[in-house]
């Protein structure tokens, strides 16, 4: 179980290789954000310090850890994301868990915190309920550094509504999607009216005049923030 929390909490990738498969590249500051986004097959070993190799496959059957064998798991079509989520011709898993319901044919990553298919959108802990997954997209690479480690901190929205992960989605109320925009930090974002620290509005933060000043702190002309 805490194997399988691990991608919730972030991941150090080690990369060395642009291929869509095998390999092991050092995530660092400044890699694409695309990397996010594309899928890499199987390894053949599984290192405890490596989270790349969480997912792997002894040839015969696709396994997550040490020894969790994911069952009915194709190993010729099983791809996986940075952020944990996974797919085959058949399913679609998280941290070595079927998806339920998930399409792998329309199944996508769109950022570290989300993913979609026709139907539905995921975050790391389940279905993200009331959200139209046709017209969801993502507001950010979904991504908050802390202590050297990733965390799945990030907005998105449809055309209705706004949403933010902390590892669960959550409906971020009064915010509007037609104006929203993320600061791409983990925590704030903002609409033409209202400023937004997660999924609260920060109470009397005027929009037009609000910048983040560093770190959990923010201004507009009059007053000085600290969180919401």
């Amino acid at each position: 179980m805490l194997r399988r929390q691990r991608f919730l909490i972030g991941l150090w990738i080690s990369m060395s290789s642009n291929r869509e498969a095998d390999a092991s590249i050092t995530w660092v500051e400044g890699s694409h954000f695309a990397d996010l986004l594309r899928p890499f097959r199987l390894g053949a070993n599984f290192n405890e310090n490596d989270p790349l190799t969480y997912y792997w496959s002894d040839g015969k059957c696709v396994r997550f850890g040490v020894d969790h064998v994911l069952k009915g798991a194709d190993p010729e079509t099983f791809v996986f994301f940075l952020n944990g989520f996974a797919k085959d011709k058949n399913y679609c898993y998280q941290s070595g868990k079927k998806l339920a319901g998930a399409d792998p044919k329309y199944f996508e990553c769109l950022s570290y915190a989300f993913c979609k298919d026709r139907q539905f959108v995921w975050s790391h802990y389940g279905k993200v309920k009331d959200v139209d997954a046709l017209t969801f997209v993502a507001c950010d690479d979904g991504i908050h550094v802390r202590s050297g480690h990733r965390n799945a901190y990030g907005f998105g929205k449809d055309s209705q509504r706004v949403f933010y992960s902390d590892g669960r989605g959550h409906w971020v109320r009064k915010a509007d999607p037609a104006t929203f925009k993320s600061l791409n930090d983990g925590h704030f974002g903002l609409d033409d009216r209202t400023v937004f620290f997660c999924r609260s509005s920060i109470p009397g933060a005027v929009a037009k005049t609000w910048k983040k000043l560093g770190g959990y702190y923010s201004r507009d002309d009059s007053r000085v923030f600290y969180l919401n």
